[in-house]
């Protein structure tokens, strides 16, 4: 029998746990990865303080290693990175920043094609025991030697695998890919996203049969969610024939907006009277 987590696979950067929450699958050096993670780290400072004192409207953040194979060199550094989770979780952001910070100095294929392994791990466990204040040979002991390192990397490796996770960065909200994101959106294109999401969990974690007898009203069976507007043409999906689409997905104009704008006009004159599909799930 395979091997199953002791934990919920992944590395909290927020404490407590969210009604909407986000995973970043994120490769240890790569460019975009490192634009993505800086991005999330403010996107959590931006959304968490005005959602913690809302009943049950909290956002919670999360990354997943997820290393490409076309980068040799992620490997040894991600179980460095393991290792310091190990001896002491608090201080695994410290050392992934530290890798990030001295990527395009230290850690470029070009710069590591002729270190050997045992070069790569010592280069790696430096600077990461200058950043943590955790003793190098520690680090290294428990990366090399240790199987609990490597565990953590097969676990991280599974998740990602099972959700169909290619590109790095990758981004999911409670559990689903957003199609389409990618390093490029900005911290004002989550905003706007996730906002109403969180906006809709206010109130989730509680009972609704203590919130009908607080307010001397019978619980109500939520109206069926209709569509209103339809689905901008950048993020429309073809929907099989004869497959009925529910729980259809709006996502915000993200690309390019002023380019989507010019020739909306005439688009929907073309398109006037005719019906325009839907996105379902």
């Amino acid at each position: 029998m395979a091997s199953l987590p002791t934990y919920y696979v992944g590395i909290p950067y927020t404490k407590g746990t969210g009604n909407v929450t986000m995973e970043v699958f994120i490769d240890p050096i790569c460019p975009f990865s490192k634009k993505a993670y800086e991005m999330t780290k403010d996107l959590a400072t931006t959304l968490r303080p005005s959602t913690q004192d809302q009943d049950g409207a909290q956002f919670a953040l999360r990354y997943i290693l997820w290393l490409q194979p076309y980068h040799a060199q992620t490997p040894l550094i991600a179980k460095i990175l393991f290792a310091v989770k190990s001896l002491s979780p608090e201080k695994f952001f410290l050392a992934l920043d530290a890798v990030y910070e001295n990527r395009a100095t230290m850690f470029t294929d070009a710069q590591t094609a002729s270190l050997t392994q045992v070069q790569m791990v010592d280069r790696t466990a430096q600077l990461v025991s200058e950043a943590t204040g955790l003793a190098k040979g520690q680090i290294v002991e428990l990366a090399i030697i240790q199987a609990e390192t490597l565990q953590d990397l097969r676990w991280h490796t599974r998740y990602g695998r099972q959700n169909g996770v290619h590109w790095s960065p990758t981004f999911m909200i409670n559990g689903l890919i957003v199609p389409g994101a990618d390093s490029t959106w900005s911290l004002d294109q989550w905003v706007e996203l996730l906002t109403p999401l969180l906006k809709k969990g206010v109130g989730a974690a509680s009972s609704p049969k203590a919130g009908a007898e607080k307010s001397g009203h019978q619980h109500q069976q939520p109206q069926q969610h209709q569509r209103k507007e339809p689905v901008p043409e950048d993020v429309r999906m073809e929907v099989p024939q004869g497959t009925e689409a529910s729980m259809p997905i709006e996502l915000p104009h993200y690309r390019q907006p002023q380019q989507q704008q010019q020739g909306q006009q005439g688009e929907e004159e073309e398109q006037e009277g005719a019906p325009k599909p839907v996105v379902g799930i």
